[in-house]
């Protein structure tokens, strides 16, 4: 009983002089508020810097997906210049550039400015390469953005790499390959004066030699995405001709 009444008591005295408790000064919470402003901007411009970079790199692929479709297409058609179905009959008989047996047409073109090449092409297969549509790709210009160029005319036409290209592929001539709504092409280069070589394949110890030329050439393209020039890229590549010059004495 006596322990009951003296918690009691004590609870009575606690109860009637309550702990006096003091809220927070305007000052401290300004400075709350100020470290809490600092940590939501920082937090803020953290995830705008992860956008922006998942934004770049999206737009980057984009870029580079559609400057590797064009370098492919190119590849693919330039590594044939020259073919004839009947350049098998070539070997073992190093005269048959001129005596009827294969009709070969004529070296890859490259104009002055080393923007344009084209070349000849037996697409039909009938073993004469004189007569079927040219091959060819240029730099060209749609609305003052830059495009590469592929050209389609239907007949024999030597390409002419001064010409513009049609709003219409099917009217023949040069046909943008690259969407001038996404790529602005800033340069494009074709060389193969570095990196072609000859082979000596007959000599008749008379100072007479035939030679082969083997021709790679070189090609070199940048280009940049239309309305954000900071993503840009260049790319390179050096395509081996699979078909060989015959060079005479």
């Amino acid at each position: 009983m006596l322990i009951r009444n003296r918690v009691r008591h004590r609870f009575d005295r606690l109860s009637n002089n309550p702990v006096k408790q003091n809220g927070v000064t305007l000052m401290e919470l300004l400075i709350a508020m100020a470290i809490s402003l600092v940590v939501v901007a920082a937090m803020v411009a953290l995830m705008a810097n992860t956008l922006e970079t998942g934004t770049r790199t999206i737009e980057m692929s984009r870029l580079t997906q559609e400057m590797r479709t064009t370098f492919q297409l190119m590849t693919r058609d330039v590594r044939r210049a020259n073919y004839s179905a009947e350049a098998i009959l070539c070997f073992g008989n190093v005269d048959c550039a001129t005596d009827g047996t294969a009709s070969p047409g004529d070296d890859v073109t490259i104009d002055a400015d080393n923007d344009c090449f084209y070349f000849q092409v037996d697409r039909d297969h009938d073993g004469d390469v004189t007569n079927d549509i040219y091959g060819g790709f240029k730099l060209g210009s749609v609305s003052g953005v830059g495009t590469l160029e592929i050209w389609m005319d239907d007949d024999d036409t030597t390409p002419n790499c001064s010409s513009t290209s049609s709003s219409r592929c099917d009217l023949g001539e040069w046909c943008p390959i690259t969407d001038p709504n996404v790529v602005d092409v800033t340069d494009f280069q074709v060389r193969n004066s570095y990196f072609g070589y000859t082979d000596v394949i007959l000599d008749d110890g008379d100072g007479n030699q035939t030679l082969s030329k083997v021709r790679k050439i070189y090609l070199h393209m940048e280009a940049e995405l239309v309305g954000n020039s900071d993503v840009s890229r260049v790319i390179e590549d050096v395509i081996r001709i699979r078909n060989d010059v015959i060079i005479l004495p």
